[in-house]
């Protein structure tokens, strides 16, 4: 064998060996979530369902702060700073998403109430791309009222008029159990057509999440929870998004979630 093939088999030995350990460790990150899974299944999520204010914030107990207490500055400089959680490019995206669907599923979207409107992303992209549909952003933060000009207002305590889309974007999970029952309830007040609705659950916190660039001093809570209270109001299609079951927005079988 010359020192060219000699060399050429060394080299592809390398490689093997070096994808044999990437291969292990990627095995060992998954045996270690699914085993952190289980373990949530059997305890802390029992935890979250007995209406506990306490996470686990990599491996930590954190008492969740009060609402009213936690949205100001240094939250906003902390997930919406140099490195924001999403960006107006990211929401624009989602909400030309959002929209087209209305459309398609003929639910048409001429107000929009956008709850925990934050930096205001969504409003950014009606104004662009939809500037006759009436907007409105509510937040319970004060410093985001003031900064981006929200209506300062508590979903768990107002109700709001009916609107044709509801965005709910990140805000249920920092609500405790009865607070969080309400705000559902007054949001299906709202919906006259569709929601979106984002909230991380349990299972997330393990699956799904980046621990590095989400707020993990919240309310986890299972799916079950969230669904038990939306479905007497909202049809579930996926994607985040829930139609109002008054809408009777004629659906195919396979277009409903969890049937």
């Amino acid at each position: 064998m010359s020192y060219q093939s000699t060399g050429f088999v060394r080299k592809s030995l390398k490689i093997a060996a070096d994808n044999l350990r990437s291969s292990r460790r990627k095995r060992g990150r998954r045996t270690a979530r699914l085993r952190s899974w289980a373990h949530l299944q059997r305890g802390d999520l029992l935890a979250a369902r007995a209406g506990l204010t306490t996470c686990l914030e990599r491996g930590v107990g954190t008492s969740v702060p009060a609402v009213s207490e936690r949205f100001d500055e240094a939250y906003y400089r902390r997930f919406y700073g140099r490195r924001p959680v999403h960006t107006a490019a990211k929401i624009a995206k989602l909400a030309s998403g959002v929209m087209g669907l209305c459309g398609w599923l003929g639910v048409p979207v001429r107000s929009v109430l956008d709850v925990g409107a934050g930096p205001g992303h969504w409003r950014t992209f009606l104004a662009e791309h939809h500037p006759k549909v009436r907007y409105t952003g509510i937040d319970v933060s004060e410093y985001a009222c003031r900064r981006f000009g929200h209506l300062h207002r508590d979903i768990s305590a107002w109700q709001p008029r009916p609107v044709d889309l509801v965005v709910c974007q990140g805000v249920l999970q920092y609500l405790a159990d009865e607070a969080a029952t309400a705000a559902i309830g007054h949001l299906a007040m709202a919906t006259r057509g569709a929601m979106y609705l984002e909230v991380p659950t349990s299972y997330d916190r393990v699956a799904t999440i980046d621990p590095d660039h989400t707020d993990l001093a919240v309310h986890w809570r299972d799916g079950s929870w969230y669904r038990e209270r939306l479905a007497p109001a909202f049809q579930q299609l996926g994607g985040g998004i829930w139609v109002a079951r008054d809408r009777q927005v004629p659906l195919y079988e396979l277009e409903r979630a969890g049937r």
